[in-house]
């Protein structure tokens, strides 16, 4: 739990609202004890939801970056197999990068408005 950045920050502000409230209870009630206690429980709730907060925080960004490079392997896998697949299937072995690509963007041009029409014609079915 103490390993995230934003714990002791949350400690810190757990400590300082209950020190507060406990301060601010003693001076109506001058009952020490019962203060002290209020003043726990305050600081504990207050941390405990500043720490989950940033907990959420951290872990939605951490979700985000681990499906940002996700994405990347699959694109440069996919990417390699297509260059693969020509080479072997047209005997395109001195095929460069850029004729490559050229001719990668021009196949997922073409794919993507075949599913364009699918999507169309399915949706003019229903």
């Amino acid at each position: 739990m103490m390993r995230f950045e934003f714990a002791l920050p949350s400690l810190a502000w757990g400590v300082s609202i209950g020190v507060l409230i406990a301060c601010h209870r003693f001076y109506n009630t001058q009952n020490a004890i019962a203060s002290i206690k209020l003043g726990a429980v305050f600081g504990f709730v207050s941390g405990a939801s500043v720490w989950g907060y940033n907990f959420y925080a951290f872990t939605m960004s951490q979700h985000v970056i681990r499906q940002q490079s996700y994405a990347r392997q699959e694109a440069a896998l996919k990417a390699r197999f297509i260059e693969d697949y020509f080479k072997q299937r047209y005997g395109m072995e001195h095929l460069e990068k850029e004729q490559f690509n050229m001719a990668l963007n021009d196949l997922e041009s073409k794919w993507s408005k075949l599913e364009q029409e699918l999507t169309e014609s399915e949706e003019a079915n229903n």
